[in-house]
C-alpha cells in the first residue's frame, strides 16, 4: 500500500502519515546530471527512531551523479505519526510503502 509519493528538488518535508505495520519500505532516486557534478541527497525519516519521535532515523546519505535504492524503516510497534525530509540540490523521488 503506497502512504506517500512525492517529487521535487531542494529540502522539503512531507505531510505526516501513520501506519501499523511492522515497517516500510522507502523507494527512492535521485538525479543531479542537470548539475554536472555529483550532489548530495539525504532521507531523514521522523517518528519511529528508537531514541523518541524527535530524532530521525537516516535512510540515505549519498554523493554521487545520480542513484537510487529501497531501504526499509522498522517500526517498532509505533504507528506515527510519522514525516520524511529530504535534503539535496537534485531532482529526487520518494515513495513510502507499507508492509504487513
Amino acid at each position: 500500500m503506497t502512504l506517500l509519493s512525492l517529487s521535487g528538488s531542494g529540502i522539503k518535508s512531507s505531510k505526516t502519515f501513520e501506519f501499523s505495520g511492522d515497517s516500510v519500505d522507502v523507494i527512492y532516486t535521485f538525479d543531479c546530471s542537470d548539475f554536472g557534478y555529483a550532489g548530495n541527497f539525504q532521507i531523514y525519516f521522523y517518528g519511529a527512531s528508537l531514541l523518541g519521535p524527535s530524532v530521525p532515523d537516516i535512510l540515505a546519505n549519498d554523493l554521487a551523479m545520480s542513484g537510487g535504492d529501497t531501504t526499509t524503516e522498522y517500526l517498532y510497534g509505533a504507528t506515527g505519526p510519522f514525516h520524511l525530509e529530504m535534503n539535496s540540490e537534485c531532482d529526487w523521488t520518494v515513495k513510502v510503502v507499507g508492509m504487513a
